[in-house]
């Protein structure tokens, strides 16, 4: 289990931000796409 702790936090919110700078965006309709693209972005 991820332990969301304030490090997880901050990390998780810098990829996040990382990735809309590079314009990156989400297909909205595939619900299994925003999952993988999370887990995809945090596991990098």
């Amino acid at each position: 289990m991820v332990q969301i702790d304030e490090a997880f936090l901050n990390k998780a919110v810098k990829k996040g931000l990382d990735t809309l700078q590079k314009g990156e965006h989400l297909d909205i309709k595939d619900p299994n796409g925003i999952g993988k693209f999370i887990f995809g972005t945090l596991a990098s």
